[in-house]
């Protein structure tokens, strides 16, 4: 029986020596659940019933004005439902997600314009993906390829830090993701996004405990190039949390 057991583990570390895709997603998988454990650990996550914040995006201009100021309530009182309300000039925009059944409204009045839903419902993903990291790449969808490790400038005029760096794609997307994480905590400090041929660094300067998660506090996205190093501030994020849920 010891023969057949130690047989099989040699198998097993042969087959991942011959294949180095297998290995670099096993690696990538032991990244993120190892990060998500120093953020709270997935029970934490999937016991949430409730949280609230309110979202504060600075964006800046290409000469580092700042431009525009979005303030958004969001509330997440279940992990497949999200209420998002911001006001833009005079109007204010409210949208409620369960599941797969969106409803908008703008000044209280219910909204049927598919341009209008789309965008919001564009926003209400982007608002529960970007919360919820690393929790979110624990996913079935999600491919997962673990780069290896590197030096990241994350922080302009800052020295260069050791990260563990992990590739993450999704069927019927052309975005690339790149998530990076600390070797020693295994916390999330930044991740990049290839959009469009558009490479964007987002850090996370400062996180907080909420409801036994680990989650942002303050943010900077960053346009940057292909090797991650930032160019200029293109928004700030700023997460209020709200003890209300």
């Amino acid at each position: 029986m010891t023969v057949k057991v130690h047989s099989i583990v040699v198998f097993v570390l042969l087959l991942g020596c011959a294949n180095p895709s297998l290995h670099r997603e096993n690696r990538a998988i032991d990244l993120v659940n190892a990060s998500i454990s120093a953020h709270g650990g997935r029970s934490a996550y999937e016991q949430l019933k409730g949280l609230s914040y309110i979202k504060t995006t600075y964006t800046y201009d290409s000469k580092d004005h700042q431009s525009d100021t979005l303030v958004q309530r969001i509330h997440h009182n279940r992990l497949g439902h999200i209420q998002l309300t911001y006001q833009d000039k005079q109007d204010v925009y409210k949208l409620e997600q369960l599941d797969n059944k969106l409803r908008v409204y703008l000044n209280e009045v219910i909204q049927l314009d598919t341009a209008l839903m789309a965008r919001m419902k564009s926003t209400a993903d982007g608002a529960r993906f970007v919360f919820f990291q690393p929790f979110k790449l624990n996913d079935s969808l999600v491919r997962l390829r673990a780069l290896g490790r590197r030096t990241l400038s994350y922080k302009v005029n800052q020295p260069r830090e050791e990260v563990e760096t992990v590739e993450a794609t999704y069927p019927n997307s052309s975005d690339v993701w790149y998530f990076f994480f600390d070797p020693e905590s295994d916390r999330l400090l930044a991740n990049a996004v290839n959009h469009n041929g558009k490479m964007s660094l987002i850090t996370n300067d400062s996180l907080q405990w909420h409801k036994g998660m680990l989650v942002h506090r303050f943010r900077t996205s960053y346009l940057s190039n292909d090797q991650f190093e930032p160019i200029r501030v293109q928004a700030r994020y700023d997460y209020e949390m709200l003890t209300l849920d």
